[in-house]
């Protein structure tokens, strides 16, 4: 079904195609002529480039030629017939693709008539060339399709005989027009066609005629056209004029020419001006004309050299101007756009208009005057006409104001004024308001594929009601009414806003749409103060690639998913919950927010793509001062403050901490960042205005400054008071301490403070001073001088408002007496000294005995602290739900409640900063943890301890345990327990083997709580083997390990000498070049700090000879015997140099082959037993006899002492007896075996 929709698809759209094909014409008339052919251009249209091919059904008539090959949509249509008459032929053009068929009658005929066509018989002189075409037709009146390169022949003729010929014929090449490939063929040819052009040269008339200049056109008749040629005038003024009388109007002439226009000066022997009537007076000099009295008058421009009956046949009317003389009735102002809502700053054109009673609007003549007012204040006038009724303004402050005119009077040729006699005024009311301005005056947005970002423009001035547009909306669009612009494809455009009281009045702003290109930051500010918002301003930049590349930072990039990274979150995080802004402040397209959370420095890192930007920013803390001071006349405060802006992490050289006074009570000195505040002489309060932060620098262009006022009041101290500083418990909820004597500890040192106090005026309360470093103190001990010394040196705490001398107590306890007197402040002598004493009593710290709890949760856990030292006067500082605790003569009770932990805090009342903190538990039992070795050594004995611990693995007392009912026993006789004491227990080795301990006690809730199973491995003492070990130099040997524990663990060895030998962690023992003992020992440490050891001794010798040491002696035939080398020494065996680094070359020989053989088997007949260390061979007893053996051991040519003395080569023999093995004589066969039945007997006769 799909192929069948497509081919008629397909046949529609081809029969769609070929009716759609036209011919550029559909007949074509060709004159005949004998020598000149005619021809034509065919083109196929709607649509064009068609595929054609061309052909004419009479080639002998009309011949077909096609632009391009055998195939186009253009051909040329040329007559070829050399006979007389009318002809016929059809053109076809064939698409074969479509099946189209087109066809054009040709027709060839002789020509009867021609005629000249005009559109107007008139020409101007010295205006542009008028074309005259001549057109031909045959007998039936069918104009011919074209008269190709027929040369024709043009005559010019004047009327009456004049002398100058008014008009010329303007050859095609000498003029601005382009002529037909025919016509350009015949000028070259110095020939006239069909088409000329005729140019006036002056007034005047002619006639033109045309006919053929070939004589095969002989009896064609010539066909003649008058024409006439007049100047082209305007008389200006050219409407019709209303006037008042007196009016005088000024007309002037001009020609039309094709340069442009030009004036003519009047009067004029060519041209005259002519009233019709007297209402109006001409003075022909001036060519004005005075409307004399009410009526119609007509002024015309009449020609004083052509014929009037010329003029009239050719329908030529001279210019002429109506003139009305009525009564003026009113005056109208008018301006451009007829729009009275103007704009301050813009120039105006405003005139005045003269209405008539009906509507009519007035002619205004120069002589006219009229009295026409602007006022100053909102107007400056650029320009006027002398009778005021154009004017040239320009507004200059906005507002509603009335302009008005009145008309006077007229000013007569000879001066004198004529005064209207009715009134004539009129008046207009102005409103004048600022330009419109569109804020910002340029937008930039980011480009993003599939994403549009809106941003809002807003308009002042004008009337304000605005209409938005923008001129390409492709770029952007804008809302009509909200000037809300939506950004589209790349581009540059302009959003226009357009007043809508006065559209000519608007303002633009240029809207960008860039692609991003770039990232930073803007001027922003980067410090903000702790726990506030930090609003960082984000710059993204555009880029326009048709402008130079250059780049613009876009002015809106709120929506762009920016990535936040802050260094150091301990300072600032990002709050991405806070929408993102156009900054207020500095520059940017968007805000990110971080809330300042420490005092510090870090970096924050925006990205947004493949661009990213860092910038450092700084927290500080709120800026704290003391805001309101006392401080003694004559006295000095240095001002702390606290927080506030820190010096800009990257110039802190801008860094100022600035104060300036008010007046001259308080003066403010500046040592860098410290201000000091000095009271003058007299009393009195002023306020100090403080400020703290950086100065704008390259890095920090916006720098954060905080400013406060300090309230400064100098008054003179009325009295002071001396107590012990941090001694006195700062609480309200404690009790007082019921001594009134200041307690402080006998081991430490202390300071006693003195404060001042005084007013700042009569009416305000008591308070304390500041700024007392200046006061001079005199201490001095009134008792207890062999208690405590004081300082020599009175200090000051930070701020002043207290002074301290520091007191050192020797260790005893006692009570003593400190006295302080001050007599002036600076030089300021005081009017009376003040003087003040305290009296204290030094005491012992208090300590708590025992200093932590952990009590079992059971009725008879209770237990008892108690407190040595102090005051002796405590109080609980709060009360725990797990426990009940009783303070009563310096000891506290403690009773458990319920499982739980907090700890016992109490206070000494009479010392500050005293505080007793006692942790207590209350718990239960969470576990058994037995603590004990892995290994045990039989026949020896360990401890092991059970640990009772919490849910918090603290163990609890050992006075507890016995009512625990704590209990260990084992799980076989492997070991035996005994209890030690109440966590502790002794267990013994009794046999080898794995053995598992269980712990068991019982809990507050009476449940039994059992602990993990601990195994113990005992295990039996280890040893080595063999005890002796005796190597040849430069051997190894492998030390046997017997016993100890299972997987046997890392053993430790340690030797009396290194001389002789090394060995290894796994007991492999190399013996060097060095002969002599060595005893070696091993230990394995156990985790309890035991060890089992063994010992074993190794000698290092040379062999002194050889032997060879057989298995016996005598051996029956087809039995073995083995052989192997000794040294002469029992322990010298192959174990001594079988391990030899260089070893032994042994030679093995038999003395007699048929009695003994060596024997091979074990290793197979691929295998061959190498010489070197070959200290073993076994032997095949063949047949009785005796066998020798033989064998000669060589020492390595790279060993040294494997040898005693010089020898080098080792030779021994040894005899073995081979006898014959008992066999059976009857039958003859070996003995085996014998097997006999029961009950039976078999007698036995040995051959020997």
């Amino acid at each position: 079904m799909k192929p069948l929709l497509g081919w008629l698809f397909l046949l529609v759209l081809a029969w769609t195609g070929a009716d759609a094909y036209k011919l550029n014409v559909p007949r074509l008339l060709f004159p005949y002529h004998p020598t000149v052919p005619m021809h034509f251009d065919l083109e196929v249209g709607s649509p064009s480039g068609g595929c054609f091919k061309w052909r004419s059904n009479r080639p002998d008539i009309v011949q077909v030629e096609p632009a391009s090959g055998e195939c186009s949509d253009r051909a040329r249509v040329v007559s070829s017939t050399k006979v007389g008459g009318t002809h016929s032929a059809v053109i076809f053009a064939e698409e074969s693709g479509s099946g189209t068929t087109l066809s054009c009658v040709v027709t060839i005929d002789e020509v009867a008539t021609i005629t000249i066509e005009h559109t107007t018989k008139v020409l101007y002189v010295d205006a542009a060339p008028a074309r005259i075409t001549a057109v031909a037709f045959n007998a039936d009146g069918d104009k011919f399709s074209t008269l190709g390169q027929l040369p024709f022949e043009w005559e010019l003729a004047t009327d009456n005989g004049a002398e100058t010929m008014p008009l010329r014929i303007v050859p095609f090449e000498q003029s601005k027009y382009r002529a037909p490939q025919d016509i350009q063929a015949l000028e070259k040819a110095k020939k006239k066609g069909y088409l000329v052009l005729l140019e006036g040269l002056v007034t005047g008339s002619s006639a033109i005629s045309a006919r053929f200049q070939d004589p095969h056109f002989k009896n064609v008749p010539t066909n003649t056209l008058d024409l006439v040629v007049v100047a082209n005038l305007l008389l200006e003024p050219a409407q019709d004029l209303y006037v008042p009388t007196n009016s005088d109007i000024a007309f002037t002439v001009k020609i039309v020419k094709e340069r442009g226009l030009e004036d003519v000066p009047m009067p004029s022997p060519l041209y005259t001006l002519k009233l019709d009537n007297e209402d109006c007076k001409l003075n022909s000099k001036t060519s004005t004309v005075t409307a004399v009295k009410k009526g119609k008058s007509m002024l015309s421009l009449n020609l004083e050299n052509v014929d009037p009956r010329v003029t009239s046949n050719a329908a030529v009317r001279p210019p002429s101007t109506r003139i009305f003389i009525v009564d003026p009735e009113s005056l109208q102002f008018a301006v451009a756009g007829s729009n009275w809502l103007l704009e301050r700053g813009r120039t105006y054109r405003i005139n005045v208009n003269l209405l008539d009673p009906h509507g009519n609007h007035m002619f205004i003549a120069d002589n006219a005057r009229f009295e026409t007012v602007f006022p100053h204040d909102y107007f400056d006038i650029k320009w006027n006409t002398k009778n005021a009724t154009w004017f040239e303004v320009t507004p200059k402050k906005s507002g509603r104001v009335n302009i008005n005119s009145r008309l006077n009077s007229f000013i007569t040729e000879g001066g004198i004024e004529v005064k209207i006699k009715r009134k004539v005024d009129g008046e207009q009311e102005v409103e004048i308001v600022d330009p419109i301005t569109v804020a910002p005056d340029q937008i930039v947005l980011p480009f993003l594929t599939g994403v549009k970002f809106n941003y809002p423009l807003t308009a002042s001035g004008g009337s304000g009601t605005y209409s938005w547009a923008t001129e390409d909306r492709r770029i952007g669009t804008i809302h009509e009414a909200t000037g809300m612009v939506t950004s589209g494809q790349i581009g540059w455009t302009a959003a226009t806003a357009t007043d809508r009281r006065n559209p000519a009045h608007s303002g633009k702003s240029t809207l960008g749409v860039l692609e991003i290109v770039s990232l930073d930051f803007g001027k922003t500010r980067k410090e903000a103060e702790e726990g506030k918002i930090l609003f960082v301003n984000v710059q993204l930049f555009g880029i326009d690639r048709t402008k130079g590349h250059r780049h613009y930072p876009f002015t809106d990039c709120r929506n762009i998913p920016f990535v936040v990274e802050v260094q150091n979150r301990a300072h600032f995080v990002h709050v991405p919950e806070t929408a993102s802004t156009i900054p207020s402040e500095g520059t940017g397209c968007a805000t990110i927010a971080l809330r300042a959370v420490r005092s510090g420095d870090t970096r924050v890192t925006v990205k947004y793509d493949k661009y990213s930007a860092t910038i450092d920013i700084s927290a500080f803390p709120a800026l704290k001062v003391d805001d309101d001071l006392l401080v003694p006349v004559g006295g000095a405060y240095k001002l702390n403050t606290f927080g506030g802006p820190r010096p800009w992490l990257l110039d802190n050289s801008q860094f100022f901490v600035n104060g300036v006074s008010q007046d001259k009570v308080v003066t403010v000195k500046q040592d860098d960042e410290q201000l000091t505040m000095a009271c003058s002489g007299k009393e009195g309060s002023t306020e100090i205005k403080l400020s703290v932060g950086n100065n704008p620098t390259s890095s920090n262009e916006i720098p954060a400054v905080i400013s406060t006022n300090v309230r400064v009041c100098c008054g003179r101290p009325i009295r002071m008071a001396l107590g012990v500083e941090g001694r006195t418990p700062s609480s309200k909820d404690y009790p007082k301490c019921p001594n009134s004597v200041k307690t402080v500890f006998a081991s430490a040192p202390f300071q006693v403070g003195v404060r001042l106090y005084g007013r700042c005026g009569s009416n305000e309360e008591e308070r304390v001073m500041s700024g007392i470093g200046s006061l001079d103190f005199t201490w001095s001990l009134g008792s207890g001088k062999d208690l405590l010394a004081l300082a020599k040196e009175t200090k000051h705490n930070e701020p002043a408002t207290l002074a301290f001398v520091d007191g050192y107590p020797n260790g005893k306890v006692g009570d003593a007496l400190i006295n302080n007197v001050v007599t002036k402040v600076g030089s300021h002598r005081l009017p009376q000294k003040l003087t003040a004493s305290l009296e204290l009593k030094l005491v012992k710290r208090a300590t708590p005995v025992p200093s932590s709890l952990v009590l079992w949760n059971d009725p008879t856990a209770a237990a008892t602290i108690k407190l040595n030292g102090g005051s002796g006067h405590y109080h609980l500082i709060d009360r725990s739900t797990f426990y009940d605790a009783l303070i009563s003569d310096g000891n506290i009770k403690v009773s458990p409640k319920k499982i739980g932990q907090s700890p016992l805090r109490l206070v000494d009342i009479c010392i500050d900063s005293s505080e007793i903190v006692i942790p207590v538990k209350i718990t239960d039992i969470k576990a058994l943890k037995i603590q004990g070795p892995q290994y045990l050594e039989v026949t020896t004995d360990t401890e092991v301890e059970v640990h009772v611990v919490d849910a918090d693995d603290e163990p609890f007392s050992a006075e507890y345990v016995s009512v625990m009912g704590l209990e260990l026993t084992s799980s076989n006789t492997h070991v035996k327990v005994e209890r030690q004491n109440g966590m502790k227990f002794r267990i013994r080795g009794q046999t080898v083997g794995e053995v598992a301990l269980v712990a068991a006690a019982r809990s507050s809730g009476a449940g039994a709580i059992r602990s993990r199973q601990h195994m113990i491995q005992v295990f039996a003492p280890m040893r080595f083997q063999p005890k002796i070990v005796t190597l040849v130099p430069e051997s190894t040997f492998q030390l046997e390990v017997i016993g100890g524990p299972r997987p046997t663990p890392p053993i430790s060895f340690s030797t009396n000498t290194s001389r002789h030998m090394n060995i290894a962690a796994n007991a492999l023992i190399t013996s060097k070049n060095e002969l002599g003992y060595t005893l070696v020992t091993g230990t394995i440490q156990q985790s309890d700090g035991r060890s089992t050891t063994d010992s074993v001794l190794v000698k290092v010798v040379s062999l002194a000879s050889i032997r060879i040491r057989v298995s016996s002696n005598y051996v029956e035939a087809g039995g073995k015997v083995w052989a192997r080398i000794d040294g002469m020494l029992d322990d010298e065996t192959p174990y001594s140099f079988g391990g030899a680094e260089w070893p032994l070359k042994v030679n093995w020989s038999l003395g007699d082959a048929s009695v003994l053989s060596l024997d091979s088997s074990k290793l197979g007949t691929a295998l061959e037993e190498p010489e070197q260390n070959r200290f073993s061979i076994s032997l095949n007893a063949k047949n009785a006899g005796k066998g020798t053996i033989k064998v000669q051991v060589e020492m390595h040519p790279s060993a040294t002492r494997h040898f005693q003395g010089k020898s080098r080569i080792f030779n021994a023999e040894a005899t073995i007896t081979v006898d014959e093995a008992p066999a059976l004589a009857d039958p003859n066969m070996p003995l085996t075996q014998i097997r006999i039945a029961p009950d039976t007997e078999y007698k036995l006769l040995s051959k020997w």
